[in-house]
């Protein structure tokens, strides 16, 4: 299969999601593809402070597909390791936590996993449901 064929296959992405999280209120917003990368922003809102945010790239290289956040001054590049019409997941061995990324759309919602290891090398895993927002 292309890596073409699995940028493609991202395109249900765009749009705006929202949902509770992390004691929040979390927002992905993702852009339509321009060429060969979707952007995206990240944020999440206790009462009316931002207490997290993040850039999302994700770009089509050719032979490989990249998810990249985007923290302050520092990208995290993970790789895709599956794509499918509903599905992505993508891993970056160098770090801890996230380790591998892992996004599901189930009709209107969408389950973002992430998993990794804490400082013990204890498995640790987070995972959120948001939904598209309409219209």
């Amino acid at each position: 299969m292309s890596k073409q064929r699995d940028f493609e296959k991202l395109f249900w992405l765009a749009g705006t999601w929202k949902g509770r999280a992390y004691g929040g209120d979390l927002l992905e917003i993702y852009t339509p593809a321009t060429g060969h990368i979707i952007l995206g922003a990240t944020k999440i809102d206790i009462d009316t402070k931002t207490v997290y945010s993040e850039m999302v790239r994700i770009e089509d290289k050719g032979d490989e597909l990249h998810f990249i956040l985007v923290l302050g001054e520092m990208d995290y590049t993970f790789t895709a390791l599956e794509v499918t019409e509903s599905s992505f997941r993508c891993e970056n061995r160098s770090l801890r936590f996230p380790r591998e990324v892992h996004y599901q759309l189930m009709g209107d919602r969408l389950r973002i996993r992430l998993t990794g290891v804490d400082q013990n090398d204890a498995a640790k895993e987070t995972e959120v449901e948001i939904y598209r927002v309409k219209g």
